[in-house]
């Protein structure tokens, strides 16, 4: 639905926006998420992509994202305790 949003708004929203978005609202609801970053070289030009996966499932992107760009790893976890704030 954050992919459904973004087409309706006068602003563009990129990969990274609506991926950001999507990970804010399952974290908000109490459901774990991966937020992936990776990147890829295509005739000589460096892109990055955003997206996001939840049991290995990605939830915005098609599957084979990670045929096309190298996953940086778990980019972002989000910290159970930093010195008693969450």
């Amino acid at each position: 639905f954050v992919n459904a949003a973004a087409a309706h708004t006068p602003l563009r929203a990129n990969c990274l926006h609506q991926s950001l978005a999507l990970w804010g609202l399952l974290r908000l609801h109490g459901i774990e998420s991966d937020l992936r970053f990776g990147a890829r070289k295509l005739d000589g030009e460096l892109q990055a992509h955003a997206w996001v996966e939840r049991a290995g499932a990605v939830l915005n992107d098609g599957q084979d994202v990670g045929d096309y760009f190298t996953d940086f790893g778990r980019a972002i976890k989000p910290a159970t305790s930093m010195n008693g704030i969450r």
